[in-house]
């Protein structure tokens, strides 16, 4: 009976044993097998050969695009200010409305200041006789005299009898009449109209501007880092906001040789040319496209530059080979790049399928 149970348990122990050993060769198996898979697919990825297009890294001078933003303005402006109280007599000014140079603007009314320069008149010619009438009984004393001596008597007396005082308020009275007549100055157009005929003014208040709308200009700034590659000169591309399909000329006209507070130079573009249907207003939103030229150097394509840990990173290709080059750039025009430092002209850089190269990855340069 025992050793019956003994025998038992000995055949149903190798029957384990034999069971997990055959589990055991099978999985060695397998991780052998997976491991053969993947070591000829790593073969298979460091024989592929990367088909890519080079250009050469020429030196020449590097055209850069500076962009701003900015606000049309006009070169002549001017804003009118009553200068003495009174009405409106004429006025049939309005928004828009075009005057020539010495046209007539607005009139005020002149009746106080004719009354005044009536009163001036009247009282110069009292002054006057007053003045003849003394003048009479200072001829002994004048004879034998110097001239100088003779002029400054009689300066005193027309100052005594009143004579030059009188003369001297007709002069003002005059200059009023000339100012109740308000005419343009240049060609213009009239905006800003804060009054209208009837009006009732008082000294120093506003009436309206008149500015020319065929002599306009684009006032930006730029970072002070751009002021040395600017000039007058540079041609422009200019868009305002509300010409988006106005294609723009204009040119460079004046820097102003002054860095502000927040580190920017003033730049004024002239506007050359512009579409007929083009309506372009003082005070528009515009943004301006700054055509430099920046000395000689280094230039590749754009799409030749990638970037490893955050730093650019350039592949030239040599002897079927990609080469890792470490860059330093410059300025950028969106489709070219400046290299101030890690490449020499004549190079033949990467500019297609780079963004999965390491060093010395075998390439194969496609024919052009």
């Amino acid at each position: 009976m025992f050793p019956f149970k003994h025998s038992a348990v000995s055949y149903l122990a190798g029957f384990i044993l034999a069971t997990v050993g055959l589990h055991a060769c099978n999985q060695a198996r397998s991780a052998r097998d997976s491991s053969t898979d993947q070591d000829t697919s790593l073969v298979q990825v460091s024989d592929a050969i990367t088909t890519v297009k080079t250009a050469e890294a020429k030196r020449q001078p590097f055209e850069y695009h500076l962009k701003t933003e900015g606000k049309i303005r006009a070169a002549r402006e001017q804003i009118f200010i009553s200068e003495t109280a009174g009405k409106i007599a004429v006025f049939a000014g309005a928004n828009g409305r075009r005057y020539g140079a010495g046209n007539t603007i607005a009139v005020l009314d002149q009746a106080l200041i004719k009354m005044k320069l009536e009163r001036a008149e009247l009282s110069r010619f009292n002054a006057s006789r007053e003045y003849e009438s003394q003048l009479l009984g200072y001829q002994e004393l004048l004879k034998g005299r110097p001239l100088e001596e003779q002029d400054s008597i009689r300066k005193k007396l027309r100052i005594a009898t009143g004579l030059a005082v009188a003369e001297q308020d007709i002069r003002e009275t005059r200059e009023m009449l000339n100012h109740a007549i308000i005419k343009a100055p240049f060609n213009g157009v009239l905006s800003g109209v804060l009054v209208q005929q009837g009006s009732h003014l008082s000294a120093g208040e506003r009436l309206f501007t008149l500015y020319t709308d065929h002599d306009l200009y684009v006032e930006t700034e730029v970072m002070e880092t751009d002021f040395k590659i600017l000039k007058p000169g540079l041609v422009c591309d200019l868009l305002p906001v509300s010409e988006r399909n106005a294609m723009i000329k204009g040119v460079v006209e004046n820097i102003d040789p002054y860095v502000n507070a927040h580190g920017m130079v003033t730049l004024r573009i002239k506007i050359m040319q512009s579409p007929a249907d083009a309506r372009l207003f003082p005070g528009m939103h515009c943004s301006a496209l700054v055509n430099a030229r920046v000395a000689e150097g280094i230039v590749i394509p754009k799409a030749a530059l990638v970037k490893r840990n955050e730093k650019p990173v350039v592949f030239t290709y040599a002897n079927g080979k990609a080469i890792w080059n470490d860059v330093s750039i410059g300025h950028d025009n969106g489709k070219e790049v400046e290299i101030t430092g890690g490449l020499k002209a004549g190079e033949k850089v990467i500019i297609t399928n780079n963004l999965q190269l390491v060093h010395e990855s075998a390439v194969k340069e496609e024919s052009q």
